[in-house]
């Protein structure tokens, strides 16, 4: 949750210097960093923001992968084979050739587990570039670096969290009702649809958070704040009043675009800082059930009163 202080201190910032007007209510975020004194809190937030994300995604990852590495065969699932003129059905616990495409699922998943992994750090990469390079003061080209970062990390996240939920969803309960991954949509039901419609709705305002975004067009906050003035400039002097109602309308236009363009922003950004939020109650829910692994180890080396400060209940401090 260190995005929200960092995306506060900005707005907060611009609005209080002038850089944002007032009435723009979701201001596209981009905005938020491009004059000082903000623009440094946004320059040296995003890279940090991007650390956080580094730490809490590796344990999440490796936990995930140790659970679809020890599963047994009998919770990979559901695993059917290709029918060849046999008709054979791979079953939880039936013929070798139900346990060879258990196998095939299982390994699926983890190519897919390394693929997320890879991806989210590509998505992690795309964050810190448009937060170190700003959207104007740097040229054109460095504004579409700085939207390319953004889109980057939007779009990425939304792919590593489907493949990471596709993981999650391969193991079934056993017969007892337990599974080897606790995070697992058999194991943890409402958990899981939760965090799957958290990603849906991050992806429905893709499109126009894209494209009505500021740095597909010129940045033109100070002319806007100055339309209604030109109009009455125009009425007191006697000038060309239609000339100046049309340029208010293409501002006031421009400045609508911007706050749909901010409030589709807000909306993605808010679903998918959430959803890597849910990490720590996942990665909270994998220590607690490979506790006793870790409880030894952490015995051995002084730090036994560590899990019940953590609130892992049941497990003695002292063997």
């Amino acid at each position: 949750m260190a995005a929200v202080p960092v995306l506060y201190a900005c707005v907060s910032m611009a609005k209080a210097h002038g850089h944002i007007p007032e009435w723009l209510d979701t201001p596209p975020i981009s905005l938020a960093g491009i004059h000082e004194p903000e623009a440094t809190v946004y320059r040296t937030g995003f890279p940090l923001i991007t650390a956080a994300l580094f730490f809490l995604e590796i344990p999440v990852i490796l936990l995930i992968r140790a659970g679809l590495q020890s599963a047994p065969i009998s919770e990979v699932g559901p695993a059917v084979a290709a029918d060849d003129g046999g008709g054979e059905t791979a079953g939880a616990g039936g013929s070798s050739r139900g346990r060879a495409a258990a196998l095939q699922d299982r390994e699926a998943a983890l190519a897919t587990l390394e693929r997320a992994s890879l991806v989210a750090r590509i998505a992690f990469a795309g964050l810190a570039l448009q937060g170190v390079i700003p959207l104007q003061g740097m040229g054109d080209v460095a504004g579409l670096v700085h939207v390319m970062g953004a889109n980057i990390f939007f779009l990425l996240s939304i792919y590593h969290g489907a493949c990471v939920l596709w993981c999650t969803a391969t193991l079934t309960a056993d017969a007892a009702g337990a599974t080897s991954l606790p995070v697992s949509r058999s194991a943890d039901t409402v958990g899981w649809w939760f965090r799957a419609f958290v990603l849906l709705s991050a992806f429905f305002p893709t499109l126009p958070a894209m494209v009505l975004h500021p740095g597909t067009g010129p940045v033109d906050v100070e002319a806007t704040v100055a339309s209604s003035a030109l109009v009455k400039e125009a009425v007191a002097s006697g000038g060309d009043v239609a000339a100046a109602q049309r340029q208010a309308i293409n501002h006031a236009n421009h400045m609508r675009n911007m706050e749909s363009a901010g409030f589709a922003q807000w909306w993605m950004v808010g679903a998918i800082v959430f959803y890597y939020a849910l990490y720590s109650r996942d990665l909270w829910m994998m220590g607690r059930a490979n506790l006793h692994r870790i409880s030894p180890r952490m015995r051995s080396m002084g730090l036994s009163a560590v899990p019940a400060m953590l609130g892992f209940a049941g497990v003695p401090a002292h063997a």
